[in-house]
């Protein structure tokens, strides 16, 4: 639950965060699959390069396996990109995802990307 502390998510918000994020994962994943069976399919060079990946990634995990992580919602990449992109609305309001306050619409830190 670490991650869902760094983002200051209140407990009482965590089935629902975490059913669409689960949902979101499940969606992402099957798209992920397709699009990469299709393009080995066309390219079957490709799969000596998501070989390599899967390679790198199997070490990296192997060497930092004893690492303690820190997570920092305000440090990610993803955080400061959708921050620049969109109009974050400060703090939570119930489950929501996206408000409308004066006419605008408002990503919350509810939001799977926030």
């Amino acid at each position: 639950m670490s991650i869902l502390e760094a983002f200051a998510v209140p407990r009482k918000s965590y089935k629902p965060v975490l059913f669409w994020g689960v949902l979101g994962a499940i969606v992402m994943r099957f798209g992920f699959i397709f699009a990469g069976a299709a393009l080995i399919s066309r390219f079957e060079w490709l799969l000596y390069i998501f070989g390599g990946y899967l390679l790198y990634a199997g070490v990296k995990m192997y060497l930092d396996r004893n690492k303690k992580a820190q997570v920092s919602a305000q440090d990610h990449p993803l955080v400061r990109f959708m921050s620049r992109k969109f109009r974050v609305y400060p703090r939570y309001v119930k489950d929501h995802f996206f408000i409308r306050k004066n006419g605008l619409r408002y990503i919350t830190p509810c939001s799977s990307w926030w």
